[in-house]
């Protein structure tokens, strides 16, 4: 046999246990539980080793590659760290970590070169990110080195940068808000209004952190006991904000310790549990915050910023709030590493060492629910995380997107993917999301940034099992199209900052044939409105599709890269997203998966038999008679016996049913269905 095409990246799955290391002072869940802020050598072994069985899993590695990886990564790790120890302070490995990735540059953070493989750093970094806050270890660098605290770290030396500008596509508004900003948005809801926080944490999406002693049974819980186990979690992320304007203003009583100071006291004693590690709910529902000045302070800051984006007297003061927010965070985070001296082997101020510790460990269980870990694969799994935005984050999609983030980076073009629901909700929608310029770097001059939304129609499973199918979601659409088409029939300029519209999510929860006509009538729309001369300098909507990017039988994910052509959905301009599946080598593919059970619908096979009749061509006796046999015994099972049997050539009236799905032949049959 030859090699295997397929066979796993071992040095990427070494750079994520790496990553997993890294963080697992702060991310590894059963450590808050022990509120300890040190952590024995062997924890931290023992947690790369479980994460090394889930990444073998989720990447299909083979056990010697799992175990090459592990020692690989914690033999990494460990030559950051000193020899003759069992276990180190929390804070001394997110410095010495710190140290091993990152440098300063001036007024930039950038990446230690790995001079072994150069550029391994990037991704390297890339998986560091993914299990931790970066903002961390950005601070902790400065606290060691007296570096720049940035709010990201420069990826791209200017050596090896893109000369020219960049575009980025693809860009989900709410998910743009960095998370120092969500986290400061948190910190806000969470002090000023506990009620309405802890009803949003209620919500049966919201996933558990898992930071309690003892099983959980998320999924099983009744209702109540949901909401009361949810109001637990919430109260802790309560508790965590309390510790940290704690810190905040200890920090002015140095170096007098937390425990002897009389002003810091009574606020200690609310956060009994929290410095425990035990997820206890305050007995009056919310744990009292000892500072009400505090928050008339931190209303007004915040209404200040509400009354200058209705009035609009800022660009973005809502933003810029939450910035002016997140820089006070790292601040509080560098300044509280070098109070803790991370270098020493105790500390002279162990209460407030627990409570920076434990706040961390909040602050990492907040991120790990929100971003993919490393190495986790799935849309489903990015869907699970990603619904966690408007969980923590419910007016992300409100706010103006901010300027992407990237240092050294020219950016010159966005296209921000936005809801539906959240586009017609937008009363300045006929505006570009950006008409700023983009930052300069160094000696560049900044360039005009070019912006767009675009509408994405997410694919919703059916709600009914019995027929016609989809006909909550096809409702859905059509509202939506008919309600956009309005919006451009009373403001054509709309189409200058809406650029085009797109089908995501889970394929299969819903097939594209749902969608298609609704898509194509909102294109055609746009079409017409310009042809009607409503203004010269205008385009039609461009359609963006992802298929085939998450199947599980390789013959549906080639097809659903096929339909949107044999639909004639797609123009000149259109693109599909991903589009894996037609990537892949069928040999290779069912190499890897010999003896797995696919279970796919009756709908999918038989579409699937249809699609192969379409475009296999010189079929011999054999390959035509099994056809014809499969075709006729799953449409026997969907299809009414009268039409099978009075069917005489059953393969090309299931190759001409395929080829209808795309037409508005489906939404003809559902009204006469319901007739």
């Amino acid at each position: 046999m030859g090699p295997d095409v397929f066979a796993v990246d071992r040095n990427a799955l070494r750079d994520r246990l790496f990553a997993d290391a890294v963080a697992a002072p702060v991310r590894d869940a059963g450590l808050f539980t022990y509120a300890d802020p040190s952590v024995r050598r062997a924890q931290t072994e023992q947690y790369v080793g479980v994460r090394a069985t889930v990444h073998r899993q989720d990447l299909g590695a083979t056990e010697a590659d799992a175990a090459w990886a592990k020692a690989a990564a914690l033999g990494l790790w460990r030559s950051v760290l000193p020899k003759d120890r069992k276990s180190d302070r929390v804070v001394y490995l997110l410095s010495a970590m710190a140290a091993n990735l990152l440098r300063g540059s001036g007024s930039a953070v950038t990446l230690q070169v790995v001079h072994e493989e150069p550029g391994r750093e990037i991704l390297r970094w890339r998986f560091v990110s993914l299990a931790m806050p970066p903002s961390v270890l950005i601070a902790a660098l400065a606290a060691r080195h007296n570096t720049a605290n940035t709010p990201c770290v420069r990826l791209l030396d200017r050596s090896f940068a893109p000369d020219g500008s960049v575009a980025e596509l693809h860009v989900h508004h709410a998910a743009m808000l960095t998370f120092e900003s969500l986290w400061a948005g948190i910190a806000y809801d969470v002090l000023t209004s506990p009620g309405a926080f802890f009803s949003a944490v209620h919500d049966r999406r919201t996933l558990c952190p898992r930071l309690h002693r003892g099983p959980c049974d998320s999924e099983g819980r009744a209702e109540r006991d949901h909401r009361s186990h949810m109001a637990t979690w919430a109260d802790a992320i309560r508790q965590a904000f309390i510790a940290q304007r704690l810190m905040q203003r200890h920090l002015w009583h140095a170096p007098t310790t937390v425990r002897d100071c009389a002003n810091c006291l009574s606020a200690l004693r609310a956060l009994g549990s929290f410095t425990l590690g035990r997820l206890r709910r305050h007995p009056q529902g919310a744990t009292p915050y000892p500072w009400p000045e505090d928050l008339i302070e931190l209303r007004r800051d915040r209404r200040q910023a509400d009354d200058a984006a209705r009035s609009g007297t800022g660009a973005q003061p809502r933003r810029d709030w939450l910035n002016e927010e997140a820089t006070r965070e790292r601040s509080m985070l560098a300044a509280a590493l070098k109070y803790l001296s991370p270098d020493k082997i105790a500390c002279n101020d162990p209460v407030f060492e627990v409570l920076f510790v434990q706040y961390l460990r909040i602050k990492t269980a907040v991120y790990r629910m929100l971003v993919h870990s490393p190495g986790e694969p799935g849309l489903k799994n990015f869907l699970h995380h990603f619904t966690q935005i408007k969980v923590y984050a419910p007016d992300a999609d409100k706010l103006a997107p901010g300027p992407p983030p990237h240092d050294g980076l020219e950016v010159a073009a966005v296209e921000y993917r936005v809801a539906p629901d959240a586009w017609l909700a937008n009363r300045r929608r006929s505006e570009r999301p950006l008409v700023a310029t983009s930052p300069s770097n160094g000696d560049r001059r900044g360039v005009e940034l070019e912006s767009g939304w675009l509408i994405h129609f997410k694919r919703k499973r059916s709600d009914s099992p019995s027929l016609p199918l989809f006909s909550s979601a096809v409702h859905d659409l059509e509202k939506y199209r008919h309600k956009i088409e309005q919006t451009l029939r009373s403001r054509p300029a709309t189409l200058q900052a809406l650029r085009g519209v797109d089908l995501c999510g889970v394929e299969g929860d819903q097939p594209l044939w749902v969608a298609a006509h609704t898509l194509r009538a909102v294109t055609s729309a746009s079409s017409r409105l310009i042809a009607r001369g409503v203004r010269s300098t205008l385009e039609p909507l461009r359609l963006t599709l992802h298929t085939g990017e998450d199947f599980i039988w390789l013959t549906s994910g080639v097809r659903a890269v096929a339909e949107p052509f044999v639909w004639k959905l797609m123009r000149r301009g259109d693109r599909i997203g991903h589009g894996i599946a037609i990537t892949m080598n069928p040999a290779d593919w069912w190499s890897r998966n010999v003896g797995r059970v696919f279970n796919i619908t009756r709908m999918d096979y038989l579409l699937n038999l249809a699609f192969l009749a379409r475009y296999s061509s010189n079929r011999t006796v054999e390959q035509e008679s099994w056809l014809e046999t499969r075709i006729r015994t799953v449409a026997e099972a969907i299809w009414p016996r009268s039409v099978v049997s009075a069917s005489q050539n059953i393969v090309d009236n299931a190759v001409e049913y395929w080829q209808s799905l795309g037409t508005s032949l489906t939404r003809t049959l559902m009204k006469l269905r319901r007739k």
